[in-house]
């Protein structure tokens, strides 16, 4: 295990190296929330096996699985059973997701502009209007709610994400295949839908060749390597859609961290696209399973403190 600092506290908390592959955790000095079961921490004394048979709801499944919810049912069937089935419960964004949100618009709506007007000072121009556009939204309501002060803090900090992009890239000598591109498709037995941040054709010494490229903007931090995989599992189904709807091999896939000024750049080779396919198709029948037997079990984790459904989560009740 190596020490963290919990984000909601700023207590030392011990973690697994392995996370999160492993989400084991354990108090660290003078941190008593965890055997309370505080907020984000996880209750000492719960019953594992409190994960009740829900109601059977094949006919209330989604039509299409998108890569972030393929995750959320890795993570925790029981998250994805509220947030896309149940739906009893409005998962909320945080400052992060929503200037996470507020840049992915920038970088989509400068590239609507003609290559000279593609500047720093356009692009940052984007920010507020379409902040006034979605803070009323259910899912943004937490971060409506905070003082003026917090929101012209996240307004500037999303202000300074999209200029590093500038440092990074060159918008006016790029010219991408697509922008924020709704996709939706079948994957083997899996019905697929989602949206590509940006889609490049690959050039060659000035040359296009026909393959392309897929850009995810990050706004969060750089993961470890082996932290990498949850990341790469959705670009890849992403490559995948792109191959089955346009007939073009995708030679690369590009996680773009803005942030940071880093790109982590992977061929997508063909035992990647084995690979993903067969665990795409696996988390698909898993949901069809589970939506046969209503069994979703929550699993326990040190991000539950964070989840939205932890008031009518069997574990935490």
């Amino acid at each position: 295990m190596e020490q963290r600092t919990r984000r909601s506290d700023g207590n030392i908390f011990w973690g697994c190296k392995r996370y999160p592959e492993c989400r084991g955790t354990r108090p660290g000095p003078n941190d008593t929330t965890q055997s309370k079961g505080g907020k984000s921490g996880w209750k000492r004394k719960f019953n594992r096996e409190s994960n009740p048979q829900l109601p059977k709801c094949r006919d209330q499944l989604p039509k299409t699985l998108s890569p972030t919810k393929a995750i959320d049912f890795l993570q925790c069937p029981r998250k994805y059973y509220e947030s896309a089935i149940s739906k009893r419960v409005v998962f909320q964004g945080s400052e992060a997701t929503v200037k996470g949100n507020l840049v992915h618009h920038a970088l989509e709506m400068i590239f609507k502009l003609p290559p000279d007007q593609r500047t720093v000072k356009k692009a940052v121009s984007f920010i507020e209007p379409h902040w006034n556009e979605i803070k009323e939204l259910p899912e943004n309501m937490k971060v409506s709610h905070l003082n003026n002060q917090k929101i012209d803090s996240m307004l500037a900090e999303t202000r300074i994400i999209v200029e590093k992009w500038f440092k990074i890239e060159n918008p006016q000598s790029l010219n991408p295949v697509a922008c924020e591109l709704k996709i939706q498709t079948s994957l083997g037995t899996t019905p697929m839908s989602g949206i590509i941040d940006r889609v490049d054709q690959i050039n060659e010494g000035g040359k296009k060749k026909n393959s392309l490229k897929i850009i995810d903007y990050k706004t969060g931090k750089v993961p470890r390597p082996d932290y990498l995989d949850e990341s790469l599992f959705q670009i890849y189904i992403y490559a995948l859609a792109i191959e089955e709807t346009r007939k073009t091999e995708v030679a690369e896939v590009e996680l773009l961290y803005v942030t940071h000024k880093k790109a982590i750049r992977k061929t997508f080779s063909n035992s990647e696209r084995h690979s993903t396919l067969q665990k795409f198709n696996k988390v698909w029948l898993d949901i069809q399973e589970a939506a046969e037997t209503g069994r979703f079990p929550a699993k326990e984790g040190p991000l539950c403190g964070w989840c939205d459904a932890k008031p009518i989560c069997p574990i935490w009740n």
